[in-house]
């Protein structure tokens, strides 16, 4: 018998006071399901989305201020990891 496994979490690139490594987005982020970046293989779909608690910048964040920004800085992402046809006890146990 298998399962299904979705695990959620936020990846986060550097910590709020060490501005790190990052992400840079022109004019767009991929912050819901219909722009979200998707990666599939065999049995595991992959979804990275980033919301606009995800920028960097001071203040706050407007659809307008994505449209208009060049090189938007990211620290964090959204991660969703889905695996089909896990055996059903170990996804019981996680």
């Amino acid at each position: 018998m298998s399962a299904t496994l979705t695990i959620k979490y936020e990846m986060r690139l550097h910590s709020e006071y060490d501005l790190g490594p990052s992400l840079h987005f022109n004019r767009w982020i991929p912050d819901s399901e219909d722009h979200a970046i998707i990666i599939v293989s065999d049995s595991t779909t992959v979804i990275v989305r980033i919301d606009k608690s995800c920028i960097t910048e001071i203040g706050d964040i407007t659809d307008e201020i994505i449209s208009k920004s060049l090189g938007l800085q990211v620290g964090k992402m959204i991660i969703e990891v889905i695996i089909d046809g896990i055996n059903k006890k170990l996804a019981d146990f996680i």
